[in-house]
């Protein structure tokens, strides 16, 4: 009667060692769908090629990170799985010597070793996907740094006199039409500077050293280090809005142009708005520094500027503040803090800013409406 029991006592153990594995199996095999819908969701991904538009990169952008994160989350649970499977395998081994189910136990190790053999080729696959994807991020960034270089850094220019040196942002170069023709090409162009009031008058109030009284020049950038230097004539100015318009004599066509921000867009702006500011600090070559908009209601006498933190010194005076998402200009750098009158410390991360909705009027009203950009609501 005992051997009987201890018999029927080894068939339930190796029994339910048995239905909990193949249970075991059903399980990941059910998985395995969801894992196969996952997959062919990274694999679109994979497959997707980037857009001309700015907005639908960094939309693939984001995808293709979070399609990374999964993949890394789903190799992890892959290995997990794996070395459950593994211990298991010991497990069943050793229980059903014990039991006498070793037939059993014998078959539940061969299924779980043709699992494991699935397994081990599924991470495989993740891996090579994961790396495909890696790659894809990689161009994927280099391609955005590329992007920011032509739309921020080489639109920046440096102005200078014998004595002083600022900022400024190239805004647009137009062709101008043949004579005698409503669209003919001419192959000459008119390319304008936006910059700082108080950066011009310094130039223009200069004493002269052999030039001519307050000639204004402009360093251009390009790539590779290469710098072109362009006279200039001034248009407009400010002293309100502590803005000027320049006008490039050279009539070539400059490759490298700031958007403007719509109006629409610059609405959209407000504090925590993440931005660039982009100048030439102590008469360096153009800088890029990253803040955002700390505040937009600063006000000097009757002007209302906005407030960055982006770290700024003398010489960013007139350059570019940049949306950072857009990568289009938003504003031009004015004024940055300072404290104490006898020896006064430059406050960098305080530096006010007209915001071009400020400044879009003001051109309008002195006809030049027609820059690209100011025509959009």
């Amino acid at each position: 009667m005992k051997r009987v029991l201890i018999e029927v006592t080894a068939i339930s153990i190796g029994l339910l060692i048995f239905s909990s594995t193949l249970r075991e199996i059903q399980s990941l095999k059910k998985s395995d769908f969801d894992k196969k819908v996952e997959l062919a969701k990274l694999s679109k991904v994979l497959s997707l090629k980037p857009k001309a538009s700015s907005k639908k990169q960094d939309h693939l952008q984001l995808q293709m990170e979070a399609a990374l994160t999964r993949l890394k989350e789903e190799i992890q649970d892959l290995k997990q799985r794996w070395a459950e499977k593994t211990l298991q395998n010991k497990k069943i081994e050793k229980d059903g010597k014990d039991v006498g189910g070793y037939k059993n136990a014998s078959l539940l190790m061969s299924e779980n070793k043709k699992e494991l053999k699935r397994l081990r080729d599924e991470i495989e696959k993740q891996k090579d996907a994961q790396q495909v994807l890696m790659n894809r991020l990689q161009g994927g960034h280099e391609k955005k740094k590329s992007l920011m270089l032509k739309q921020m850094l080489y639109p920046t220019v440096q102005i200078s006199g014998e004595e002083n040196v600022g900022s400024g942002t190239i805004i647009a170069s137009i062709e101008r039409k043949a004579k005698g023709t409503r669209k003919g090409s001419s192959g000459t162009y008119d390319s304008y500077v936006l910059t700082a009031n108080h950066v011009v008058r310094n130039i223009l109030n200069e004493k002269s050293f052999g030039k001519e009284r307050g000639t204004i020049m402009v360093t251009i950038f390009g790539k590779k280090g290469s710098k072109e230097d362009v006279e200039a004539r001034l248009l407009i100015r400010s002293e309100e809005f502590d803005v000027a318009l320049l006008k490039l004599k050279s009539t070539e066509r400059i490759a490298w142009v700031a958007q403007l921000a719509s109006p629409k867009e610059l609405k959209q702006i407000s504090i925590w708005s993440s931005v660039y500011a982009i100048g030439c600090p102590l008469g360096n070559d153009p800088i890029p520094t990253g803040g955002f908009i700390a505040n937009q209601n600063s006000k000097v006498k009757a002007t209302k500027y906005w407030m960055i933190n982006a770290p700024t010194y003398f010489g960013n005076s007139g350059g570019g503040v940049f949306d950072a998402k857009t990568r289009k200009l938003v504003a031009v750098f004015s004024k940055i803090y300072t404290h104490g009158k006898i020896r006064p410390v430059v406050i960098s991360h305080m530096g006010l800013v007209v915001p071009l909705s400020e400044i879009y009027p003001w051109l309008r009203d002195n006809g030049y409406g027609f820059l690209p950009g100011l025509s959009d609501e």
